[in-house]
């Protein structure tokens, strides 16, 4: 976790997320199968579905009501990526799940993708698509985040990069204090 005033290092990993958009003609949004790799298995196990699934369907509904869009889907899920082992998985499968959900809604297109992942990072601030995507993952991760969500590993998880990111914290010292409050961070 990085406090207030640090500096995160953040290095990709060979595995893969997938997610599926199935359009449905009814029924809202709900979730197709959601499995996620247990290695000492060597197996994939379903996720359990929580409070955040539900809230992440109210975000997913409100970004296709903006575009006047159907919201009516099936999201099926599938992640080489273990759950719950520290491996910072919510900002990539908000990523994952943002990315998925506008191409669907034909608000941003796979060339779109190509262009922004590829991108240097500088120029991201000014992608009005990547924006869009970057937006609507930060939405998501807010919802299933133990710590306070800021969209750095959702960028990390987005581009292209063959070493590891690294990114500094400001001291925001609103979150500082609340943190210190806490005993979470005490320089």
């Amino acid at each position: 976790a990085i406090g207030p005033g640090g500096i995160g290092l953040n290095s990709k990993l060979p595995m893969r997320m997938h997610v599926g958009i199935e359009p449905q003609s009814e029924g809202g949004l709900r979730w197709g199968e959601f499995n996620y790799f247990i290695p000492e298995r060597d197996a994939f196990t379903a996720f359990e579905k929580t409070q955040a699934t539900t809230l992440i369907f109210e975000i997913l509904a409100s970004t296709a009501r903006q575009f006047v869009r159907s919201t009516n889907a099936r999201i099926w899920v599938c992640s080489e990526i273990p759950f719950f082992r520290g491996l910072n998985i919510d900002p990539l499968l908000a990523a994952t799940l943002a990315t998925a959900w506008l191409l669907h809604l034909g608000v941003i297109t796979p060339a779109d993708v190509e262009r922004f992942v590829s991108e240097p990072t500088v120029a991201l601030m000014n992608d009005k698509e990547f924006l869009h995507v970057w937006r609507l993952a930060l939405r998501i991760e807010s919802v299933i985040a133990t710590w306070v969500a800021d969209g750095d590993l959702i960028i990390a998880s987005l581009i292209d990069a063959k070493y590891p990111v690294i990114f500094f914290r400001e001291r925001d010292p609103i979150l500082f204090d609340r943190c210190r409050d806490l005993g979470i961070y005490d320089p």
